[in-house]
């Protein structure tokens, strides 16, 4: 039971369909992993420590949840003004169990994002040392029926830049970051620490300038929410 850790995924019908969540496979609740706490201990005659208890899950990837979206199928956002509208790539389903007034049983948190993106830049313009006109940036919105703090629910507030593609780049750039609250700053750190239930985690593509376009091939998504510690 306390194999490598399995992960809630989302995936597309097509390129052009929303996402669709498969089954979820174990942990998927928190009481999964106070079921293996509840084995370990029967396990030892003695009560084990909470450091090696902590440790033990934190090394089967036992300890926390994954939330995971993902898409492949060519698309770009064209500028026409100043930027392009913020509209998400790839989009998580609603994140749960983190810590919330409302449910005290709910003590999570947001340990680690990993962000992919296959993107390029339009393609075309001479001047490559210029900075880069597009890019990806982290976006949240709020499921309708929960208290939206962003208004109708359906509008995605954006979040940082977490890369950008090379100004007229012939070839597709891979960006992948991982941002661990624990070890990010800045800007990053206050947008993950500030992620609240109900709230979808989605990569947004952006360009700058009117016929500008940030093209991009596939992306993922993937939330850790650490439920126990």
């Amino acid at each position: 039971m306390l194999g490598k850790y399995r992960r809630f995924n989302s995936r597309p019908e097509s390129s052009s369909s929303p996402t669709t969540m498969l089954p979820p496979n174990y942990p998927r609740h928190p009481s999964d992993i106070r079921s293996v706490l509840h084995w370990l201990h029967r396990a030892s005659q003695y009560r084990l420590p909470e450091e090696l208890l902590t440790a033990i899950l934190h090394q089967a990837n036992y300890d926390c949840l994954h939330i995971t979206a993902n898409v492949k199928g060519h698309n770009e956002r064209r500028s026409y003004g100043p930027e392009t509208k913020a509209i998400p790539y790839v989009e998580t389903t609603p994140l749960r169990y983190l810590k919330d007034d409302m449910n005290k049983d709910w003590t999570g948190r947001v340990r680690k994002i990993t962000l992919k993106a296959k993107g390029k830049d339009q393609g075309w313009f001479t001047n490559k040392g210029t900075e880069s006109w597009s890019w990806f940036e982290v976006g949240r919105t709020k499921q309708i029926h929960v208290v939206a703090l962003e208004g109708s629910g359906d509008k995605v507030k954006r979040g940082p830049c977490w890369a950008r593609n090379p100004v007229s780049g012939e070839d597709w750039t891979l960006h992948e970051e991982v941002f661990d609250v624990d070890e990010v700053g800045g800007e990053m750190k206050e947008w993950m620490e500030s992620l609240e239930n109900g709230h979808k985690i989605s990569i947004v593509p952006m360009a700058r300038y009117r016929e500008w376009r940030c093209q991009v091939e596939e992306a993922s998504v993937d939330v850790e929410i650490e439920v126990w510690r």
